[in-house]
């Protein structure tokens, strides 16, 4: 189940991609946020950050959800 309200960012669009096409899962609920990204933090002396994006994520079958999340499959009562 997947809610967009809630920013669940690559790691929820990963899974319900992957399943989706190796499972033939269901997918229920809002699309996923659309962050397709690995990203990487490199510390700095001063004690800031640069966080860089250091790769796109795209299924088993080669699809990139980025910028348009994973939609659902299946409705469900009180889902938009």
């Amino acid at each position: 189940m997947l809610d967009k309200k809630t920013h669940t960012a690559s790691g929820a669009g990963a899974l319900a991609q992957a399943l989706r096409e190796s499972r033939d899962a269901r997918v229920f609920g809002r699309a996923t946020f659309g962050m397709a990204e690995a990203d990487t933090i490199l510390p700095l002396r001063s004690g800031a950050v640069i966080r860089m994006a250091a790769g796109r994520l795209e299924s088993p079958n080669g699809f990139s959800w980025a910028s348009k999340g994973v939609g659902r499959t299946c409705f469900y009562p009180g889902t938009t």
